[in-house]
């Protein structure tokens, strides 16, 4: 199904310092897991850099499929679009719920291998 999301592809570069600015990062000796919370995801709809990333994604998806970008954004749909550019690219793309003060919620891994963070 990833074929029929973009119309062409996203640079992997791009997508990789989105990652590096943004998330968490926890090496392992075969690459890196970028770890997504809900606190980044607000610092990033606060700061506008949200919206600045679906602006950049625009161009790369189906007019059909630009919906997932253009909706009103919530954590699980921001959580849907990194989970379609991981598997475009075929990285490891996991989920853990977890209860912290009363509450559930959901932290998102992205595990790059090794070689793709070291090629520019």
């Amino acid at each position: 199904m990833v074929d029929k999301l973009f119309k062409e592809p996203f640079p992997k570069t791009e997508f990789i310092d989105f990652l590096r600015k943004h998330a968490f990062i926890q090496t392992t000796h075969d690459g890196c897991i970028f770890v997504i919370t809900r606190e980044i995801y607000k610092q990033l709809k606060y700061h506008g850099t949200l919206q600045e990333w679906y602006a950049l994604l625009i161009p790369y998806y189906y007019p059909s499929k630009q919906y997932y970008l253009t909706r009103d954004t919530q954590y699980k749909y921001f959580a849907t679009v990194l989970r379609q550019l991981a598997r475009y690219y075929t990285y490891t793309f996991s989920s853990k719920i977890k209860y912290e003060k009363s509450q559930y919620t959901t932290e998102y891994s992205i595990h790059v291998p090794s070689c793709d963070l070291t090629s520019k």
